[in-house]
């Protein structure tokens, strides 16, 4: 299965990165979507520009920011599945 980014969640990947140093939780994260990528289903569809819709899946990561905290569901990826591609289409990182 191949691993793609639409280009907003590719820019907004980078970002996080630079700004948050969270390269580490992003890697897990996607390994976790590319090891069962239709954990969690959303009511929600994404539709290409060819018309076709697809059900939109996300998958969510616990970040550690310090020794003692922890945030729950503080990355989260949004993402479709076409054929033997995810496409992520949205991050979501809360603060």
């Amino acid at each position: 299965m191949n691993l793609q980014y639409s280009p907003s969640a590719k820019e907004l990947k980078s970002e996080l990165i630079n700004e948050y140093s969270i390269l580490d939780e992003i890697k897990r994260l996607e390994k976790a979507i590319l090891d069962k990528p239709d954990i969690v289903k959303t009511n929600k569809y994404y539709q290409l520009s060819i018309g076709q819709k697809f059900k939109v899946y996300k998958r969510s990561y616990n970040v550690l920011l310090s020794s003692n905290i922890v945030i729950s569901n503080l990355l989260v990826f949004y993402f479709i599945k076409v054929k033997d591609n995810v496409f992520i289409t949205d991050i979501k990182f809360n603060i």
